[in-house]
């Protein structure tokens, strides 16, 4: 005959019950990461020498070696730079934004051909890498979500790196199209 325990031994045995499944109900919920799209021409984002609205440098001569605002085929805008021009005293085209997220990519354009450099500083860390803008952007992985990040794109003159953009050898002009940037972030940052 099987004996059957004291009522006692089973509510000695219910708090540790209790506590394992609000253990579970009151655990901290992970925040979902989300992608943020910021257009390119956000005021969230810093392009040096300076952006001009003149969609060419006929319209306006003052927007030579300036950033440009331009309508794609899309109709969505681009910010675009053919790199360095004497009226702006050869300041070389530059691109910031600070962030906080695990991810970073910047879109560039289908018309965009230049050689860039993205620099991501973090802290006390800093990388950087030439890509090709025609690959249609580039992306920064592994990023401390904590940390705030400051990313700069900069605008290589291919007169620096002189290598031949077609079978003749001659050179194209260099165009960087900066489309949008998308940043992944945990929505407790948002």
């Amino acid at each position: 005959m099987s004996r059957i325990p004291p009522p006692w031994v089973y509510a000695a045995k219910l708090p540790v019950l209790i506590g394992l499944y609000a253990g579970l109900l009151i655990s901290p919920v992970r925040a979902v990461p989300r992608n943020i799209t910021i257009s390119s021409n956000s005021s969230q984002i810093l392009y040096t020498p300076f952006i001009c609205n003149a969609t060419t440098t006929i319209t306006n001569p003052e927007c030579n070696g300036a950033w440009q605002l331009i309508q794609s085929n899309d109709n969505t805008t681009v910010v675009s730079t053919q790199g360095p021009g004497v009226m702006e005293g050869e300041i070389v085209p530059q691109m910031f934004i600070r962030f906080q997220g695990s991810f970073l990519f910047i879109q560039t354009g289908p018309l965009s051909n230049a050689t860039a450099n993205v620099t991501i500083s973090a802290g006390l860390t800093s990388v950087n890498l030439a890509f090709n803008s025609s690959a249609g952007g580039v992306a920064v992985v592994d990023l401390i979500e904590a940390e705030v990040t400051t990313a700069t794109l900069t605008f290589i003159d291919p007169e620096q790196n002189a290598i031949p953009n077609d079978v003749n050898g001659t050179s194209m002009p260099s165009r960087l199209d900066i489309e949008a940037i998308t940043i992944t972030v945990d929505d407790d940052l948002v």
